[in-house]
């Protein structure tokens, strides 16, 4: 991530790792397909909570946002079908330690390649 973040609060973190993500994808300027794409495949699941586009509009602009949010927006607004989140810390000690978690969207759907320049 090369964004420099100042506010080091979880909420300002997680909005900056996810806007770098758009930008990854070059979806900055996309905003308005992706909450149409995400409003419509809300309607056709039952299972995923029904959001107004001027509040996905929010919650991707904000400069704050909740572990709820982050993985919302990750998986059905990129429609993303898996997240593998990693950590890696450097104790005190010198000692080194690495995890990870993997995520997954039972939501995903296959969809045409939209010309997204997918980075890894």
């Amino acid at each position: 991530m090369g964004n420099k973040n100042t506010n080091n609060t979880e909420g300002a973190i997680l909005a900056t790792l996810f806007k770098s993500v758009i930008m990854d994808l070059n979806y900055n300027n996309k905003k308005e397909w992706l909450i149409s794409r995400y409003i419509n495949r809300g309607n056709m699941l039952k299972v995923m909570k029904k959001k107004t586009a001027s509040s996905l509009s929010k919650n991707i602009e904000s400069d704050s946002i909740t572990w709820k949010v982050f993985i919302d927006l990750l998986l059905n607004l990129l429609n993303v079908k898996k997240c593998v989140f990693k950590i890696e810390l450097t104790h005190s000690n010198g000692v080194v330690t690495r995890n990870q978690v993997t995520v997954t969207n039972p939501n995903a759907e296959k969809e045409k390649d939209d010309g997204a320049d997918v980075r890894k």
